[in-house]
């Protein structure tokens, strides 16, 4: 695992104020053995931080489509917090990674809250555009 992402995973539950985006940035393309680090480190932090958290990557994700949060906004959709689940749907429309289609399809069909289904179903039809528009790769 990266040093930098290491250190930070320490310290994400920890502090008042929101992590600078610039500390954020690590979590962009985890890599496969980190997501069990992040997914064990996620668990520990306050829900107002996560609900922080997943709101600033999701603007992040928005503004540069360098980032890569995929990972995260896949472990997101698991969080106890509909309000997170919901933003990791936001997260993952913005991707065109097919890979996405199945757990997606899980939040539209199984999710006990009525706005996280809804959000999933609009990230849906995102995917559902860009097949459209010849934008999604066979």
């Amino acid at each position: 695992m990266r040093r930098g992402l290491q250190v930070f995973l320490k310290t994400l539950a920890e502090g008042a104020s929101p992590p600078p985006d610039s500390r954020l940035t690590l979590l962009s393309q985890l890599e496969p053995s980190e997501e069990a680090p992040f997914r064990l480190a996620w668990k520990t932090v306050p829900v107002q931080r996560r609900r922080h958290v997943s709101e600033q990557l999701n603007d992040m994700a928005e503004d540069n489509d360098m980032l890569d949060f995929n990972a995260v906004f896949l472990v997101c959709l698991e969080d106890e917090d509909p309000e997170i689940r919901r933003r990791a749907l936001g997260g993952l429309s913005l991707s065109e990674d097919r890979a996405n289609l199945t757990p997606m399809l899980h939040r539209l069909q199984e999710d006990p809250q009525e706005g996280v289904r809804a959000a999933a179903a609009l990230a849906l039809g995102n995917y559902v555009l860009q097949a459209e528009l010849d934008k999604l790769p066979s």
